[in-house]
């Protein structure tokens, strides 16, 4: 379908070539399919409740293909305003987060977003690893304090001050097996 001369895919390419054109994970292949699509780091290491390796996500980015997410160029940009070099895939392990994410689920991580507001569900890092939580800023406190929940009733629900976790990104989609 055309509108005013321009073509669907042509007006697509045309609004993602300024916002791709630094992106180092912009798949440029042979194929206008290829050319349509991106590559998201897929890192290895889990979210979870317990302990994991520390590591600095926001930069680690890869081009081994075994290690990398491939989503449409036009799907992404449904999910809103993203820094789209900002995205990553993650691994979720344990059960703190049960039902709304379970072990084995996969999400994506928006490392742009780092602030605890509006509240959500967010990667953190609290010392003792990698972990996915909702929090919210807890009002009127000084210093300012998080409220970390967890999803899962037969865990409990507590505060850190914000000085004192790393919140690595916003938890913006999950991925769940059948």
């Amino acid at each position: 379908m055309a509108f005013l001369g321009i073509g669907q895919a042509q007006l697509a390419d045309a609004l993602f070539a300024t916002t791709l054109a630094t992106d180092d994970n912009v798949i440029n292949g042979t194929s206008p399919n290829q050319r349509r699509q991106l590559a998201l780091p897929f890192l290895d290491l889990s979210a979870s409740a317990g302990g994991s390796a520390e590591v600095e996500i926001i930069s680690e980015t890869t081009s081994d293909p075994d290690s990398q997410c491939i989503f449409p160029r036009h799907w992404l940009a449904r999910l809103g305003g993203r820094q789209l070099s900002s995205l990553r895939m993650i691994s979720i392990s344990g059960d703190s987060m049960v039902p709304l994410l379970e072990h084995d689920d996969t999400v994506m991580l928006d490392c742009s977003q780092t602030r605890p507001s509006p509240l959500g569900i967010f990667i953190l890092d609290e010392g003792v690893g990698i972990v996915a939580k909702r929090i919210e800023i807890i009002p009127n406190t000084n210093p300012q304090m998080l409220r970390i929940v967890l999803e899962n009733s037969a865990y409990s629900s507590y505060q850190r001050r914000i000085d004192e976790v790393h919140i690595v990104g916003r938890v913006v989609l999950f991925t769940r097996g059948l």
